[in-house]
């Protein structure tokens, strides 16, 4: 296995159609491989696979387009697509890690919680509510969770 998405993992940047640059919080570096195969690995090694998280997330929130998923709902980690995951210039962008975005001319600039900061030539909007998404689907599966736990 190349990479596995874990609570350090900020971004998966691509930079050649098999290699990605990985964004932790204390390092960046090269791996030889996709991001929709590190992206399915990860959700595979932590129980489901890429399809199954997009299908479990369009259960929570309804059929979205540019679906966030949870990687490891245990560990909560949670990503979001910042274009279609099918273009070859999509990254996935680590919700639980971000502290902040700032709009940036046309572009977005993220604030990591370490104090990373990394700029990315899409709309604040446009990531803006990506966000929201993701936070709306850690909602639901909090929301679902407490009251399972609550029943039993």
């Amino acid at each position: 296995m190349d990479y596995l998405i874990n609570e350090n993992t900020c971004a998966l940047v691509p930079l050649k159609q098999t290699v990605t640059k990985v964004i932790e919080n204390n390092k960046e570096y090269r791996v030889n491989c996709d991001i929709y195969t590190i992206v399915n690995n990860s959700c595979k090694f932590y129980g489901s696979s890429y399809n199954g998280r997009i299908e479990g997330s369009k259960n929570l929130l309804g059929k979205i387009y540019k679906t966030p998923i949870i990687i490891d709902e245990r560990n909560n980690i949670t990503f979001f697509p910042t274009t279609s995951p099918r273009l070859s210039n999509n990254m996935w962008i680590a919700f639980n890690n971000i502290l902040e975005l700032k709009k940036k001319d046309k572009n977005t600039l993220i604030l990591f919680k370490t104090g990373k900061k990394f700029i990315i030539r899409i709309p604040y909007n446009q990531i803006y509510n990506q966000m929201v998404k993701a936070s709306l689907l850690n909602s639901v599966l909090n929301v679902r969770t407490s009251l399972l736990k609550s029943v039993q």
